[in-house]
């Protein structure tokens, strides 16, 4: 008969699932919690006292740390393991810790003994009682020891309860993150930053990644007793509910996951650790309203102690070089997202970005006061802006060929994207073609721009016979979405020829797929002539005319970005438009487009008097088109 499985031995149970409408009492809560901390309390005062009487007689600490630490390896050598030894041993060398045994609760021995407090800047362990109202903190340190990892700590019974995460947390409730339980460390531990020297037990640097306050569904005793910790976060970065549970028999193994409420990004992956990497050292305490905690008549209330604003600290809000102002502002709604958060989208994605908008004349949508006050009528909603009385560093005044074209501003520096979003730029929309050659376009945009009756199959169809007709023509074809309902098809182009030579080019690939399709296209701008269908929308290929640039976000609800995407990725039952790439996801997704259309791009064309006759421009017209001199007819939108 198989023996019965301890919890540490179990699966993952349902209760590790999202569970949609399940409501706690938070009262309940905090009285269990409230409880269960001040019996923690008595307990750990005695073997705090039992502790002490031990050292005094234990002689010298180091020998009989040597001696109790090689009894624990010991003991953890011949204890059978079922989870792959591959993956405990790269987890352990994350961590910097040995094997052994979870610790008894609230003992900081393993801690102390580890180190050397006359050579590391680490505090010194000791136990401090909680009392039964205060709150619970939580932080997270990024560690570069022998290998980068994230440390949990999440305070308990007077002392940090304590998990490394090599791959650090992630917002997708899809992804599973290990989390190895090391030994407690000392509340103190919680504010640390600095370098552990070399030669010293986790030597490298430690960066104060995140922290807050943390708020447990159940009792937290029985629940690591159990192995499963239902808990809410309020933190700087994270936030919402995660779940931590053990797996394996050794004890050490964990899991976390984020649970799918309003704070998960689906397919987000490693963009929070990316987005985010900086230090919250410099930043006051931020606590969200309902953060703090107390019993107030037998009942857990929430209890707002600090605005945004007060958590931004003359360093806190600088980001690369610039100081944001406003940082607490709400942009987006939905989600939550402020204005300090769009701009280190920006210094983030910056890297991407700058390629698609680097030396272009550019147009950007400013918000000042915010999309989510945009959508609310206030008084200074959303604008499109060509010209700066002041640039910024990193920018240049263009002005253009054509006398009939108004001057515009061009981004020379990656930086000057950071400065344009802390001046509420919120969209990027880029010319088709760079300095010094701007009256010969580097790419031809086809804009499909369905009518809202069209559904997303119907979408693809069309994207793919307009793939269709371009490959006939051997032109490359590369595909984007812009954040809204449509898709732009863009073909890579030798600038080699002017802009009254490839608008008509563009204006008859449209009517020609109309032709192919009338019921499903049209090359007409008319409204009431889009019913129904999809508009191939070939304008944006004149002087002057403008299309969101790749990776820039949109001025919407969801927080969306407009990316590059794979053909392959055309599925019916996943719709990629809308904010299906997001503030959340796209920098994550951000490396993968960056190669999708570098290859691309290397085949870049010239389109060709052949290429012109195939699509219909025939005889003098095509003549006439080459020459830079199009006919009127030609030019009639």
């Amino acid at each position: 008969m198989a023996a019965r499985k301890t919890s540490s031995e179990r699966r993952p149970s349902r209760d590790e699932r999202p569970r949609a409408g399940v409501k706690r009492s938070s009262g309940d809560t905090g009285r269990r919690v409230a409880a269960t901390r001040t019996a923690a309390a008595s307990r750990s005062a005695a073997a705090t006292r039992s502790t002490g009487a031990t050292r005094s007689t234990a002689g010298r600490r180091s020998t009989v740390a040597t001696r109790s630490t090689a009894s624990s390896s010991t003991a953890a050598r011949k204890t059978p393991r079922t989870a792959p030894r591959k993956t405990l041993s790269r987890a352990a060398s994350a961590s910097g810790s040995r094997r052994e045994a979870p610790q008894a609760r609230g003992d900081l021995a393993h801690y102390n003994a580890k180190r050397r407090f006359d050579r590391t800047p680490e505090p010194r362990g000791a136990r401090q009682a909680g009392a039964a109202s205060s709150t619970l903190s939580f932080v997270i340190q990024r560690h570069h020891a022998r290998s980068l990892h994230y440390d949990f700590r999440l305070e308990w019974d007077g002392a940090l309860k304590s998990w490394a995460i090599p791959k650090g947390p992630s917002l997708d409730p899809g992804t599973l993150r290990l989390a190895v339980q090391v030994e407690d460390h000392p509340l103190a531990y919680g504010s640390f930053e600095g370098t552990i020297p070399a030669g010293e037990y986790g030597a490298g640097e430690v960066v104060l990644w995140d922290r807050g306050t943390w708020i447990p569904r159940d009792d937290p005793a029985r629940g690591l007793a159990r192995g499963k910790l239902h808990f809410e976060l309020r933190g700087e970065k994270l936030g919402g509910s995660w779940v931590l549970f053990r797996t394996g028999r050794d004890g050490r193994n964990w899991m976390l996951r984020k649970l799918d409420d309003a704070q998960a990004r689906a397919g987000d992956a490693d963009a929070i650790l990316q987005r985010r990497p900086e230090s919250v050292s410099k930043t006051a305490p931020r606590r969200t309203p309902g953060a703090t905690r107390r019993a107030t008549a037998g009942k857990a209330t929430a209890t707002p102690t600090a605005s945004a604003r007060d958590a931004a600290s003359a360093n806190g809000n600088v980001v690369a070089g610039v100081t944001v102002t406003h940082p607490e502002r709400v942009v987006y709604a939905q989600p939550r997202t402020t204005k300090l958060d769009v701009v280190r989208y920006y210094d983030a994605i910056a890297p991407y970005l700058f390629d698609e908008v680097a030396r272009r004349p550019v147009s950007l949508m400013r918000c000042p006061q915010g999309v989510a006050a945009a959508r609310g009528r206030a008084l200074a909603p959303c604008f499109f802006q060509k010209h700066l009385e002041q640039l910024p560093a990193g920018m240049s005044a263009v002005r253009s060929p054509n006398p009939a074209i108004a001057d515009y501003v061009a981004i020379e520096r990656p930086e000057a994207l950071v400065a344009l979003a802390q001046h509420g730029t919120i969209e990027f929309h880029t010319w088709g073609a760079r300095l010094p050659k701007l009256t010969h376009p580097d790419r031809l945009i086809l804009d499909l721009d369905p009518d809202a009756a069209i559904g997303w199959p119907a979408l693809i169809d069309a994207a793919l016979l307009t793939r269709t007709l371009l490959h006939e023509l051997t032109l490359p074809a590369l595909l984007k979405t812009t954040g809204g309902k449509g898709l732009h098809v863009v073909v890579p182009l030798k600038p080699a020829r002017g802009w009254d030579e490839i608008r008509p080019f563009a204006r008859a690939l449209a009517q020609r797929l109309a032709q192919v399709a009338p019921e499903r296209f049209t090359a007409t701008a008319t409204k009431t002539r889009r019913t129904g269908k999809i508009f191939v929308d070939y304008l944006r290929n004149g002087e002057g005319a403008t299309f969101v640039a790749a990776y820039s976000l949109r001025a919407r609800e969801g927080a969306p970005v407009a990316m590059p995407i794979d053909w392959d990725e055309l599925q019916p039952k996943r719709d990629l438009r809308g904010d299906c790439f997001n503030i959340g996801n796209a920098l994550a997704r951000a490396a993968t487009s960056a190669k999708l259309w570098a290859t691309a791009k290397q085949r870049a064309v010239t389109i060709t008097r052949a290429m012109m006759r195939r699509v219909g421009i025939e005889g003098s017209a095509a003549d006439a088109a080459m020459s830079g001199t199009t006919s009127a007819a030609a030019n009639q939108d």
